[in-house]
Formats: structure tokens, C-alpha cells, sequence
């Protein structure tokens, strides 16, 4: 018999790296590139002026080269849309919270 005011949760499950769901084996960095793409083709279809995608890529792997020694340094979490953000200024692309989500939408 479960009582309302006594149930309780006991443990949480996360998934990570296919441990439930298995995902086509492509390194994540790899898996990255294939996303940037489609945000990339998303923006460029919106009307944004972009640099050569090769160009883009380079400044989102600086990015989050950065991004990734300010977490092993501090020990906290890099924000992705703020790092999204950065590359669409950087890049010439319009950098408001619509650009942002459709970015986001091609790239999930």
C-alpha cells in the first residue's frame, strides 16, 4: 500500500553514453560536426550572411576549445547557448533568441 504523504523518491536514472538507448556509433566530436552543419544550413537559409561553412566550423571549434579549458580550469559547466551565442556574433550571423532556437532545432 503506497501512502501519499510517505512516498518518496529513491534514486534518479540517467542514461549516458548508450547505456539504455544505443546510438550509431559515430565519435561525439564527429557527431558535433554533423549537428554544426545542420544549424549552420538553418542559419544560411534564414538569410544570414555567413563565412564559408570551413571558416564557421574553425571559429566553433575555437569556441568550444575555450569553452572546455574554462570547465577543466574551473570546474564548472560551460553554457552551450551562450557559446552559440559568441559563434553567431563571431560569425556574422544574427545573434538573437530566435536564431538561437531554430540553431538549436537543426542542430538536435
Amino acid at each position: 500500500m503506497i501512502f501519499p504523504n510517505k512516498s518518496k523518491i529513491t534514486g534518479v536514472l540517467f542514461d549516458l553514453g548508450s547505456t539504455l538507448i544505443e546510438y550509431e556509433n559515430i565519435p561525439w566530436d564527429e557527431m558535433n560536426l554533423i549537428s554544426l552543419r545542420a544549424g549552420y544550413e538553418a542559419l544560411r537559409d534564414d538569410g544570414n550572411s555567413l563565412p564559408a561553412y570551413d571558416e564557421f566550423t574553425k571559429e566553433y571549434i575555437r569556441i568550444r576549445q575555450k569553452n572546455r579549458e574554462f570547465s577543466a580550469r574551473t570546474l564548472r559547466e560551460w553554457v552551450v547557448t551562450d557559446a552559440i551565442g559568441e559563434l553567431l556574433e563571431s560569425t556574422g550571423a544574427e545573434n538573437n533568441a530566435g536564431q538561437t532556437t531554430r540553431f538549436f532545432k537543426a542542430y538536435y
